[in-house]
């Protein structure tokens, strides 16, 4: 602290003598090769050293001063006049300083100079400049205040924003859950009478992976292999359910499972080609669950081979609560660069594609446990 203290007094100092030493040589130019007067450099040192060696003691005060007492337009009817009052003191009180030191340093070189008539010539000569740089010091000390006020104004607006985002992606999420068990629990109900065993089996799966919901609700983006080994669970409950009728084929990249992604991204993809691909036929069903990277980007993909995507009376796809949650969440998360495509797949079916920045895993930690993955991966190629 004292030596940050000490170390902005010496800068002060440092520039208030380059400022005194830089109008020396220029007072002594004009004195010897204009006006011809004889003389030295000393003399034009003397002369303007003090002026600027005060403004060094005087302008952190005027620029605390200016930083408290703020001109703005809800103040300045009070504020103005009373800065005018002070900078008038300032430069009187700069005066009788100056001017001490002037007539000490005279004299420490062997010459008698009165300081009063010497005060009258300075006040006559320097009153209305000192006026102009008090002037200049308290606009730059409001002018700094205003800045760091704004920047300050500004982080804070940033760092609202973020919350609120963050709060916006909590709640996005919080909706899958229930959107999610609800259709999970019409599942089982359907099989209660037809197949007891078969719904206990289900109500199982469902609970280790609602455990694995619970564990995992505060996050947002998780490794994508464990994404992976969630939809693996969700999708042998389902196969209990479709039997023989599912088929479920895995295009995944291994060198992307690391990768951070939103938690639950495929969730709602993998059910809607569930819903309007497996559950509407009596035959069988395939889908295809893709993971590669595309350049910087990761492009995950899931397709069926069932009737497509029914559009309305626009052409356009209607999106139900889980895509359009998912595209919030890629909004929300990525910006732009997050995006969600509802395509026919080649040869007939539904095709959704999400595409996110690929990122690098956040610690080594999730590098280690992609890696893991790869093996489980690589099986069901």
């Amino acid at each position: 602290m004292v030596a940050g203290t000490w170390r902005r007094w010496a800068l002060a100092a440092g520039f208030w003598t380059l400022v005194g030493l830089f109008f020396s040589v220029q007072n002594y130019l004009i004195e010897t090769r204009i006006e011809a007067m004889d003389a030295t450099f000393a003399d034009a040192v003397v002369n303007m050293l003090p002026n600027t060696l005060v403004w060094a003691v005087l302008a952190p005060r005027v620029l605390k001063t200016a930083r408290h007492l703020r001109v703005g337009r809800a103040n300045w009817k009070t504020a103005l006049p009373l800065q005018a009052l002070i900078g008038c003191l300032v430069a009187f009180l700069h005066s009788l300083l100056a001017v001490t030191l002037f007539v000490w340093l005279v004299r420490a070189f062997g010459h008698h100079l009165g300081w009063s008539k010497t005060l009258y010539r300075h006040l006559i000569l320097f009153y209305d400049w000192n006026l102009v740089i008090y002037a200049a010091i308290a606009g730059i000390g409001s002018a700094v205040a205003y800045y760091r006020e704004s920047r300050e104004r500004e982080g804070q607006a940033l760092r609202l924003e973020a919350r609120l985002a963050q709060a916006r992606l909590h709640a996005l999420k919080a909706q899958l859950h229930p959107h999610f068990l609800f259709n999970a629990l019409n599942g089982i109900a359907e099989l209660i009478h037809e197949d007891p065993d078969l719904a206990e089996r289900m109500v199982l799966g469902l609970a280790a992976l609602l455990r694995v919901l619970l564990e995992e609700a505060t996050t947002q983006e998780i490794p994508l292999g464990r994404e992976l080994d969630f939809i693996r669970s969700y999708l042998a409950i389902e196969q209990m359910r479709f039997q023989d009728r599912l088929a479920v084929e895995w295009r995944v990249d291994p060198t992307v499972l690391a990768v951070p992604v939103p938690s639950l991204v495929l969730q709602p993809l993998v059910e809607n080609a569930l819903r309007h691909a497996a559950a509407p036929r009596a035959g069988a069903c395939r889908v295809v669950i893709e993971a590669a990277p595309e350049g910087s980007a990761l492009r995950l993909c899931v397709s069926d081979d069932g009737r497509g995507f029914v559009r309305d009376a626009r052409g356009s796809i209607p999106e139900g609560l889980g895509l359009s949650n998912t595209r919030s969440r890629l909004e929300q998360l990525y910006g732009p660069d997050g995006k969600l495509e509802l395509t026919d797949a080649p040869g007939g079916g539904a095709r959704v594609t999400v595409t996110i920045p690929r990122r690098e895993a956040a610690d080594r930690g999730v590098t280690r446990e992609g890696a893991g993955h790869r093996e489980a991966a690589d099986a069901h190629r």
